[in-house]
């Protein structure tokens, strides 16, 4: 088999995993997928593949710059069958990205030579430091462009119909999904059961020792998510991540990791006191962020997944919460309301042990991985 009919094959594997093991179409479905230009070719493909399952019009919907430019109708072969329930789909455009896992980790190096500048840490109560230039970080398109955008705060949401958000590039998606989502499920049931109190997130060759709360009244989640009315589906390609809110009061210690600033990955080191970043190291970027919401100093969520676990700063998250506020003025005192997030890779190695509501331990991460 020739390089091109291997990647035709890949191409083809994604669409069928799209169509059968995330949205889980059926037949009367009415998928509508929203694309932008220069993604329509797989978004065409996704839609005459869907034809044959739900066998009901498909619509494509390309934008640009997050508006609607031009609808585009695909229509099966004459049926009397009839839709009978909207289904969503949207492609992120995404450049071929390099393999996360083989990237070499600086703190996992023994034979570092550590920049001179990197330990020293900048006091976190003085000003932001250079200005961003052509760069309004107080702009949400900019934000969100940017990837600093924190999830948005709807009370009274409803999941009324299914949907899935997926990326452009395919190269490092798990095609075994059915089997990954059962695992993922497992994991998620596992540390809800354990009733944990707080983190413990450490690692030597960094120098972390991290810890910070979990609020009783949240319980962690995945992608795996169930509409209004009772149907299953998987919300993200991206789908490996267990995600639960934290107690943005409560972050205490140094993490070092890994930052996603306006579209760079740098190394940070963060000192935490009384819930908030008091110190830290990191480019004009990080520091301009910081000064545009101080809450945005404080712990959102944690992402858990194997090599790729990270700490999310700002915004946190709606859906781990057990009970919703009916207004924002009944919002907990321990959830993170800022515009904005920063994530926060862990270093590879880290290790982190869950301390539970009964006294007891739960070993989370090790050497990076999860082993409940």
């Amino acid at each position: 088999m020739s390089l091109t009919d291997k990647g035709k094959t890949k191409r083809e594997e994604y669409v069928k995993s799209v169509i059968c093991s995330l949205l889980k179409l059926r037949t009367g479905d009415a998928l509508t997928i929203n694309t932008d230009e220069e993604d329509f070719s797989l978004a065409r493909e996704i839609a005459n593949e869907a034809l044959s399952v739900t066998k009901v019009q498909v619509r494509i919907v390309v934008t640009q710059a997050g508006r609607p430019v031009d609808v585009i109708e695909f229509d099966p072969e004459l049926t009397n069958i009839k839709a009978s329930e909207n289904v969503l789909l949207r492609i992120r455009h995404g450049e071929a990205s390099q393999n996360e896992d083989s990237e070499e980790d600086e703190y996992a190096r023994s034979d570092e030579k550590k920049d001179a500048n990197a330990d020293k840490p900048v006091n976190g109560n003085e000003a932001a430091g250079a200005i961003i230039e052509n760069l309004d970080l107080r702009d949400m398109r900019t934000v969100q462009k940017l990837g600093h955008l924190a999830d948005p705060i709807e009370l009274g949401r409803r999941i009324s119909v299914p949907f899935s958000v997926i990326s452009s590039n395919f190269e490092t998606f798990l095609f075994n999904t059915d089997k990954e989502v059962l695992a993922v499920d497992y994991v998620t049931e596992v540390l809800n059961h354990a009733d944990v109190h707080s983190l413990h997130i450490t690692d030597e060759n960094s120098g972390t020792d991290f810890h910070v709360d979990v609020p009783e009244e949240v319980f962690f989640v995945n992608h795996h998510l169930h509409s209004a009315y009772g149907r299953d589906f998987v919300s993200s390609a991206d789908f490996k991540r267990v995600r639960c809110t934290l107690d943005a009061c409560s972050a205490e210690g140094v993490l070092c990791g890994y930052a996603h600033v306006l579209g760079k990955k740098e190394k940070v080191r963060l000192v935490f006191k009384n819930g908030k970043v008091s110190e830290f190291s990191g480019s004009p970027g990080l520091k301009a962020l910081f000064a545009c919401d101080e809450n945005l100093r404080c712990a959102g969520f944690i992402e858990l997944q194997d090599g790729k676990s990270r700490l999310c700063l700002g915004g946190a998250l709606l859906e781990c919460l057990r009970a919703e506020p009916e207004t924002f003025e009944d919002m907990p005192s321990y959830f993170n309301t800022s515009l904005y997030t920063i994530g926060i890779d862990l270093p590879k190695n880290a290790h982190m042990e869950a301390h539970l509501c009964n006294g007891e331990s739960l070993e989370i991460l090790r050497s990076g991985y999860i082993v409940v």
